[in-house]
């Protein structure tokens, strides 16, 4: 039995981090991670493009737009959607990760998942570096197994 699996290995594919400009205390430390992650396993600087989008909701369409040149190897997405006193949250988070997993499947590009759903800022600051790891630093690092993973089964 032949296994495949894929590493953090430095590649030549080129990296979307797409981040929201809301909830901006949490997302700047996301991108960050999502940085560090990246260079930190040899991804190169000029290999990383960040794109701004105003909120959550907007993330699959910047995604696709950018998926539509064809020019990179992966997205990370990164955010944060804060419950408030409304359902918001809910139809906001669930229409984002479906439309990414749409997304994901149609284009067959890895998007990684780094958008953060929370009851509290607290909760997203904890998930952003203070507390439970930085889930930028963790998309990133999936996205470059992913790419990896994908290069060998094309490969294989």
């Amino acid at each position: 039995m032949k296994r495949i699996i894929g590493q953090l290995v430095a590649n030549t594919a080129h990296y979307a981090i797409i981040s929201t400009g809301w909830n901006a205390l949490v997302v700047n430390a996301l991108v960050e991670g999502a940085c560090l992650g990246l260079t930190s396993h040899g991804i190169e600087e000029n290999q990383i493009t960040h794109i701004t989008c105003p909120g959550a909701l907007e993330i699959p369409l910047t995604a696709k737009n950018a998926l539509s040149k064809g020019y990179y190897g992966a997205i990370i997405t990164v955010g944060a959607i804060i419950r408030g006193e409304t359902p918001h949250f809910d139809f906001v988070a669930q229409s984002a990760m479906s439309g990414l997993s749409q997304l994901m499947l149609e284009y067959n590009t890895p998007i990684t998942m780094g958008i953060l759903t929370a009851d509290t800022v607290q909760q997203a600051l904890d998930r952003a570096g203070l507390k439970h790891g930085n889930k930028g630093r963790e998309a990133a690092c999936v996205a470059i197994e992913m790419v990896d993973l994908l290069n060998k089964i094309t490969i294989q």
